[in-house]
C-alpha cells in the first residue's frame, strides 16, 4: 500500500498512545477561508471527489497540499490550497468537524444525501464498525505499550544528556541559518502537521514532503529522542519568535513532546530526526549526532538496557502494524455495503456541483 502521489504531503492525523489525534483545526482560520466539510459514511466517493477537486485545481496551476489518511495511505483525508484560502475536508469520525460559521466560512457537502439505507444489513453493518472501533483502541494500546518502552530510553538518555550544550548549539545554529540573534520581526506559531504516522504498514514518514519544500535538511541522529526532541524544540521556539513561518511535525508516539521534524519552507530549511524506526538514508546537507551532548561512556553502561527496550517496542509495534492492517480490511468490508446503496448519478451531479462553485 503506497501513499497517494504528490508533492506535498502529510497525514491529517494519526493513531496515537492516547487514540487518534487529528490536525483538523489547524488547517483554516475564519480570515478569508472557504471550506467544504465532507459527511458520509465510508465507501461513498469521498476521498475520489478530494482527488477530483486536486486534479482540477493543480492542473490549473493552483499550489495545494494533500492530506493521507493514516488508516489508508492511499486514500485523502483532506486537501488544502493556502493561496485561494480553500480546503476540502473529510468531516467524519475519527475528525469529525462541525461548521463553526455556517455559510460565513464552512459548508456542508452532504455526500449522505446520495446515500441509501443499510437497515436491512444493520446487524452486520453494527458489528463491523464495533470490531474495528475494538481493533483500533487495542492498537493504540499497543503504542502505548511501545511509548512506555521508548520513555523509558529516553530517560536514560535524557539522563546523560548536556541540556545547556544543545540550548547553546541551537541558539548558534539559528544565527548562522537565518540571521536572527536580534531580530524585531513579530513572533508566529507553528503549523501542526503530521509529516509521519502510524499505519497498516506500519511506520510511514512523508520524507518526499520534506525534500520538496526543503532543498536544506539537516538529519539528528537520536536513537533515543531526548536529545533531538530538545534541540528541535529549542530551533522551533527561535523560529517562531524570529516571524519564520514553521511546520512542526510531532511524533505520533509522543504527539505532546517536542517536534520530531522541523520545517522552515519559507528558507528551504528542515531538521529531521533518524533512528532505527525510521532512517534517513537519502541525500542531506548535514548529519548532526546526539553523541555530541551526551555523555556517551555513562550512557554506554545502559547499553544492554537500550537494546532490550528497542527489541521490545520494535515486537509490540509489529503487532499495532497487524491490528491496523486488519481495522482497514474491515473497512473495506464495510465500504462495500455503503457503495451498494449508493445513488451515483446523484453523487454524480452533486460533484460537478461543487466543482462548479469552487
Amino acid at each position: 500500500m503506497s501513499a497517494f502521489q504528490a508533492p506535498v504531503r502529510f497525514f491529517l492525523g494519526s493513531n496515537t498512545p492516547d487514540g487518534f489525534v487529528g490536525t483538523t483545526s489547524t488547517l483554516y482560520t475564519s480570515d478569508g477561508w472557504r471550506v467544504f466539510l465532507l459527511k458520509s459514511g465510508a465507501g461513498t466517493g469521498k476521498s475520489t471527489l478530494l482527488r477530483r477537486v486536486y486534479d482540477r485545481l493543480t492542473a490549473a496551476g493552483e499550489t495545494a497540499e494533500v492530506f493521507c489518511c493514516s488508516s489508508d495511505p492511499n486514500s485523502l483525508d483532506a486537501v488544502r490550497f493556502p493561496d485561494r484560502r480553500l480546503c476540502l475536508i473529510d468531516a467524519t469520525a475519527p475528525h469529525t468537524i462541525e461548521p463553526s460559521y455556517w455559510g460565513a466560512v464552512e459548508q456542508i457537502v452532504p455526500l449522505s444525501n446520495c446515500m441509501g439505507t443499510l437497515y436491512e444489513n444493520a446487524p452486520t453493518v453494527v458489528a463491523l464498525t464495533d470490531e474495528k472501533r475494538a481493533l483500533h483502541r487495542r492498537c493504540c494500546r499497543h503504542l502505548r505499550t511501545a511509548a512506555s518502552l521508548l520513555s523509558d530510553s529516553r530517560r536514560i538518555e535524557n539522563d546523560c544528556l548536556d541540556r545547556e550544550k544543545v540550548c547553546r548549539f541551537a541558539r548558534r545554529l539559528a544565527i548562522s541559518e537565518w540571521q536572527s540573534e536580534k531580530s524585531e520581526a513579530q513572533s508566529l506559531a507553528s503549523e501542526i502537521r503530521f509529516l509521519s504516522a502510524f499505519t497498516p504498514d506500519g511506520w510511514i514518514t512523508l520524507y518526499d514532503t520534506l525534500q520538496a519544500l526543503c532543498p536544506r535538511i539537516y538529519a539528528i541522529e537520536d536513537e533515543q529522542g531526548a536529545a533531538g526532541s530538545l534541540l528541535l524544540s529549542e530551533l522551533e521556539k527561535a523560529a517562531t519568535a524570529d516571524g519564520k513561518r514553521c511546520i512542526a511535525c510531532p511524533c505520533p508516539l509522543f504527539p505532546n513532546d517536542g517536534p520530531e521534524h522541523l520545517l522552515l519552507p519559507e528558507l528551504g530549511l528542515a531538521f529531521t530526526t533518524s533512528n532505527s524506526f525510521h532512517k534517513v538514508d537519502f541525500p542531506i546537507f548535514r548529519r548532526i549526532h546526539a553523541s555530541r551532548f551526551l555523555d556517551t561512556e555513562r550512557l554506554r553502561r545502559h547499553r544492554q538496557r537500550l537494546s532490550f527496550l528497542r527489541r521490545a517496542a520494535a515486537e509490540v509495534l509489529r503487532e499495532a502494524t497487524a491490528l491496523s492492517a486488519q481495522a482497514k480490511t474491515v473497512h473495506d468490508q464495510l465500504e462495500q455495503y455503503s457503495a451498494a446503496v449508493m445513488d451515483w448519478q446523484r453523487y454524480e451531479k452533486l460533484a460537478d456541483e461543487l466543482l462548479q462553485n469552487i
